[in-house]
């Protein structure tokens, strides 16, 4: 049997809970909080402040209903890592990405629209279509 540390697990789930409009450069905020272990993601700014130093794992799935392309970028302390990047012409076309990233205590990780074609809008339902998740591994 593993015993592990309970004060040592970091890991959070976030969905987006309200749909955002011209929303480009700036931190998209998951309102909804699944999980939250180690209290890491603020749901008020949107932003994952590391609470110790590690290697951490994040992911960002976008799902939209319109005929849209839409690139999202998982941004370390104002650099983007990675993008997701959904191009949504036809129903049910998801976009995903996922980045691993060695973090010091304090850093911030966050998901930044960066563009949208077609639409401007980043939407969500009540189906938890826009995710945010990272963890510490």
């Amino acid at each position: 049997m593993i015993l592990l540390d309970w004060k040592q697990n970091v890991a959070f789930i976030a969905v987006l809970a309200s749909s955002y409009r011209n929303l480009t450069d700036t931190a998209l905020i998951f309102t909804r909080i699944i999980s939250n272990f180690g209290d890491g993601y603020n749901e008020n700014t949107g932003i994952f402040c590391a609470p110790m130093a590690g290697t951490y794992v994040f992911n960002v799935n976008a799902y939209q209903h319109k005929n849209t392309q839409c690139v999202l970028n998982i941004v370390l302390n104002d650099e983007s890592n990675n993008q997701a990047k959904g191009q949504f012409t036809n129903p049910e076309q998801p976009g995903t990405n996922m980045v691993l990233l060695i973090l010091r205590k304090g850093d911030h990780v966050w998901v930044m629209q960066q563009h949208c074609y077609h639409s401007k809008d980043v939407e969500s339902s009540a189906v938890p279509l826009i995710t945010f998740t990272g963890f510490k591994i």
